[in-house]
């Protein structure tokens, strides 16, 4: 009998160690990826979202968020269609100015006229991307109401043509490379903008199937042309 219970308590520790053994290296592992854990956490970016009731408010949001002091540039642009707005980026990094979306009407801009006012240096420089038919004229003498006597217009006739004057007013210097997109549809040319700008590339937006701009002065003194 003695001989059985002997057995029994050396049958239970072995069982007992082998499930020490298990279990350890399973507690281990845990307390290892909770410091992992711990670590990402305590390393991870900062998450900050901008935004506001509209598109017209996030704009206003984000060029907050640029620019909460003084500025001496404000881009104008249609928050009603992409075009105009991306096409700006280039200009828009090169006089450090924020774009603000602008709907059809004055009375439905107010986002952007707020920020103008708060913010734009009496002898500032509004750009207006687009023409008479995308920003009408009452935009024009809103802002001359408001004091604002430094108004410039850059509207062609279609997209393509105010790509093209935006792209002339970033004035790059010989062999500073262009680049190309389509503007047909955003996701290309809204993937190329920030890299555009952040390089100071003027962005052309030719029409589908043509490629008439590097015979233009804008694109003749480029080194590349990136498509």
């Amino acid at each position: 009998m003695g001989k059985r219970i002997g057995k029994w308590r050396a049958g239970g520790f072995v069982l007992l160690l082998s499930l020490l053994l298990l279990v350890e290296p399973s507690l281990a592992n845990a307390s290892v990826h909770e410091e992992a854990n711990s670590q990402i956490l305590a390393n991870a970016p900062t998450l900050k979202r901008f935004a506001g009731q509209t598109r017209y408010g996030t704009a206003r949001a984000i060029a907050e968020q640029y620019q909460s002091g003084k500025v001496q540039h404000v881009i104008l642009a249609s928050g009603n269609n992409f075009p105009d707005a991306l096409a700006s980026s280039v200009l828009a990094a090169k006089r450090q100015a924020p774009v603000l979306l602008v709907d059809s009407s004055v009375e439905s801009s107010s986002e952007a006229f707020a920020y103008i006012r708060d913010h734009l240096d009496p002898s500032g420089t509004v750009t207006v991307t687009g023409g008479t038919g995308v920003i009408p004229v009452e935009f024009l003498a809103h802002l001359r109401s408001m004091g604002y006597a430094n108004i410039v217009q850059l509207g062609g006739q279609d997209r393509y043509e105010t790509a093209k004057l935006v792209a002339e007013q970033v004035d790059a210097a010989t062999g500073t490379p262009v680049v190309m997109t389509t503007g047909e549809d955003f996701p290309e040319a809204l993937t190329i903008s920030s890299f555009a700008a952040a390089k100071g590339w003027s962005a052309l937006m030719p029409k589908l199937k043509s490629l008439p701009y590097p015979r233009r002065p804008s694109t003749a003194h480029s080194a590349r042309v990136l498509l």
